[in-house]
């Protein structure tokens, strides 16, 4: 019997098969650079031959990090934990603010968190606190006028709606010039859900520097909250604002005093106010003062979640609340 070729083969196809079945590179060709499956330990491309198979962990900081962050069933305290790792720091705040719930909504994405905030007092020289709130000053003496922990409890009493805690950490106050140990050089505020920083001086106009938190505060929550596509509408900023204020100057702030300013301006200018971008900040103020009330705050995640769900100002306020902007002309 005659012998067969030495480069027959049993298989049928073209006669290159075997060359390409000797290249051992083809073992690891990656056909499409979007893997096929991602899970906590391995990422799994579609191969030339097999599926080609990577750990996670032997991927470089970025490339993994991209990779993870595009995979939404994996766990969150993963994907944050892996852009804080690559430095995409950016990308895991806005995973955090989107994701519904406290910070500490897993206890993995609280070390993870907690851990990042760790690292990062370190790195600014700052003392790890288990403090809420730390203000920074040229000589470490309190700052005349300031009063953090009043304002810091005004501003959760008012956001009681929504799940807290808001960040991990501190909140660290800058309260004047701290030249080369400014923990954020040229920046007026750092609005992010671990170790947020604010910045608070003194302006022209006549207002405490407790004042001036509460507002910055109020700004730090809206922050961390996912917001509609143009923004949180600038008659419910400035109005919170407004109250913030009047509740760290201990004034109620007074319901008749803001139901005669709703009256006095009426049902029309209520419903341009709501159009404003540029709104009169006292009727913003009497507008949002009902809507944060002790017997109605419970009710102001229902208008945020309707507002970032595209609905009109005043129609989010009748849902939300079930009162009419000619009903908060007549009630208080």
């Amino acid at each position: 019997m005659a012998e067969a070729p030495l480069n027959s083969s049993p298989f049928p196809g073209p006669t290159h098969t075997p060359q390409l079945l000797m290249d051992p590179t083809v073992l690891f060709l990656v056909l499409q650079p979007t893997p096929v499956t991602v899970d906590r330990h391995a990422v799994t491309w579609r191969g030339g031959l097999v599926p080609v198979v990577m750990p996670l962990m032997s991927l470089p900081p970025v490339p993994r990090a991209r990779i993870v962050l595009a995979h939404d069933s994996l766990p969150l305290e993963i994907r944050v934990g892996t852009a804080l790792e690559a430095g995409l720091t950016d990308e895991a705040w806005a995973l955090v603010v989107r994701t519904p719930g406290p910070v500490t909504r897993t206890l993995g994405l609280d070390l993870v968190l907690a851990g990042w905030t760790a690292n990062e007092l370190a790195r600014l020289k700052l003392p790890a606190t288990r403090d809420a709130i730390v203000v920074l000053t040229t000589n470490g003496r309190p700052v005349p006028g300031m009063d953090p922990a009043t304002a810091l409890g005004v501003t959760r009493e008012m956001f009681s709606a929504l799940a807290w805690p808001r960040w991990s950490g501190p909140v660290i106050v800058v309260a004047d010039d701290l030249a080369a140990r400014d923990p954020m050089p040229g920046l007026p505020r750092i609005m992010r859900p671990a170790l947020p920083m604010l910045r608070v001086q003194r302006p022209a106009e006549r207002l405490t520097l407790s004042e001036l938190l509460s507002v910055e505060l109020t700004r730090l929550v809206l922050a961390l909250e996912p917001a509609p596509a143009g923004g949180w509408p600038a008659w419910l900023r400035i109005g919170l604002e407004e109250v913030a204020k009047a509740k760290v100057r201990g004034e109620g702030p007074s319901p008749l005093k803001m139901l005669a300013i709703r009256q006095r301006a009426g049902t029309n200018a209520l419903a341009e106010l709501l159009l404003d971008s540029t709104p009169d900040a006292e009727l913003a103020g009497a507008l949002c003062a009902p809507l944060v009330h002790t017997r109605r705050r419970h009710l102001l995640s229902n208008l945020l979640d309707l507002l970032r769900g595209g609905a009109q100002s005043a129609g989010a306020i009748q849902r939300a609340y079930g009162m009419t902007l000619q009903q908060l002309t007549q009630e208080r």
